[in-house]
């Protein structure tokens, strides 16, 4: 089993299996997805819907339920699938969160919590050794066909460094 845990929310699962990163994302992180969270990934036919149902179904991810308790004071205006996932944090369930939603980033980076967005995970690879500069730049381009993330987002991914994120290295 991967050493560290990853809760995720669901527009970074979306993103990432978009990419074609989910199944590397698993691969090298316990992934935990709150109840919320995986009824809106996988409801429909939206893009990863069914591979995340496989995945669960292999035990390649973790669906928790959704933690009792709904709001920490400055949750207030976060969809219920990022707020499941900070809780599911404060819970003790994970040791990081994967977050693309920019209320969810703000609540995270006040509250001390440590996060990183779909971008960073092409550079946690690359970080690590599992992954060489040009493969990180093709993921990561993927990744921006897909997401939206500002300049100042974007020129981070491309300058940060273990220092910066070495919580999430596997």
């Amino acid at each position: 089993m991967p050493a560290k845990t990853a809760i995720t929310d669901a527009s970074s699962a979306i993103i990432l299996c978009k990419a074609g990163l989910h199944a590397s994302l698993a691969a090298i992180y316990d992934i935990v997805l709150s109840e919320s969270v995986y009824r809106e990934i996988t409801s429909g036919s939206q893009t990863g819907a069914q591979e995340y149902r496989w995945m669960a179904e292999r035990g390649q991810i973790r669906v928790q339920s959704d933690p009792a308790l709904r709001e920490r004071p400055g949750m207030a205006g976060l969809d219920s699938g990022e707020s499941s996932a900070i809780l599911l944090f404060y819970a003790g369930q994970g040791d990081f969160l994967i977050t693309d939603d920019g209320r969810a980033a703000r609540y995270c980076r006040k509250s001390g919590i440590p996060f990183i967005n779909a971008l960073l995970f092409p550079v946690v690879l690359q970080l690590a050794g599992l992954w060489d500069d040009a493969a990180s730049r093709r993921a990561m381009a993927e990744i921006l066909e897909t997401g939206r993330y500002s300049s100042r987002v974007v020129a981070f991914a491309r300058e940060c460094g273990k220092q910066d994120i070495g919580f999430a290295l596997p």
